[in-house]
């Protein structure tokens, strides 16, 4: 513990910690276990659980009865929709995601409650993600803004955003934010982290936490492999964008134009490799689910 954070804290800065979950109940204990672990513990753990009958009742046998965990049944929509379920059943004021094949520093919450206590003029915080695929440590994933090793530091809003824009390079598991500054506005149409971080990046300046406190694992069965909800989440990142680049005039025409051109080429990409089945949804030769898909439209 950071006995010399833990005494400058704002002690009523809180977390909900969102857990989406699907079929990895071993990996769920390794992301539970590093909350419940956390050096500062004003925090709660909603999981919200897309897993099978069997396993969503072991899942509730085990944690159900701590007193910081509650466990929700999924609409098994995915991440995303996981994340909004969450996010409405919270009851502290600040948000927290977490992956259940990712997992914290034991210091991590104390060093998001930290930053709120330093800059109480941010919206959101981030700190530094590892990221290990096949059991092998591969890279750190430093942000292409400003900070400073080992300290936390406050990003301007302009400068944050015009980052983003260009690429989301907050992951969700390394990030917080206050829950007022987005209210019913929790991107609701698709509820994927890049578009939260976008839509916060545009209401206020940023705290940069210059530590690895998230570690992430890459795993083949992820809850957005799903080709059909990439190609949705894609779309709705595309409009995002491009109407934010819009309104703020961030960005050069030459700038645009090079956006424009590449967010048509990754949609291009989504396309053609989604299933047959869900193309005739997309042309209109499939009466199934049509209306749900177009909706995202």
């Amino acid at each position: 513990m950071n006995n010399s954070l833990i005494k400058t804290v704002d002690r009523t800065i809180s977390f909900s910690v969102i857990i989406p979950n699907k079929h990895r109940l071993t990996l769920l204990r390794r992301a539970v276990k590093s909350v419940l672990k956390q050096s500062y513990n004003k925090f709660e753990i909603i999981i919200i659980d897309d897993s099978s009958e069997d396993e969503f009742s072991s899942i509730v046998n085990e944690m159900g009865q701590h007193e910081k965990i509650k466990i929700v049944r999924g609409s098994g929509e995915g991440a995303a929709k996981a994340r909004l379920m969450g996010y409405m059943k919270a009851s502290f004021p600040y948000i927290a995601f977490l992956d259940s094949d990712d997992y914290w520093g034991k210091d991590k919450l104390l060093y998001h409650a930290n930053a709120y206590s330093l800059y109480p003029e941010i919206v959101a915080c981030f700190d530094l993600l590892l990221l290990i695929k096949d059991g092998k440590q591969q890279k750190v994933v430093y942000p292409p803004i400003n900070y400073v090793r080992g300290e936390t530091v406050l990003v301007s809003m302009a400068h944050v955003h015009k980052e983003l824009l260009k690429d989301n390079f907050i992951h969700a598991s390394a990030g917080s934010f206050k829950k007022y500054v987005l209210g019913d506005d929790f991107s609701p149409k698709s509820p994927n982290d890049y578009l939260t971080w976008l839509r916060l990046s545009a209401r206020g300046s940023f705290g940069v936490i210059g530590c690895i406190m998230t570690t992430r694992t890459d795993q083949p069965d992820s809850l957005t492999w799903n080709k059909k909800i990439l190609f949705e989440e894609s779309v709705n990142i595309f409009k995002e964008k491009f109407l934010l680049i819009n309104t703020h005039n961030i960005l050069n025409k030459y700038t645009r134009m090079k956006f424009l051109f590449f967010s048509i080429f990754i949609l291009v990409t989504f396309y053609f490799a989604i299933p047959p089945k869900v193309k005739k949804i997309i042309l209109g030769k499939s009466k199934a689910n049509k209306s749900s898909f177009l909706r995202i439209l």
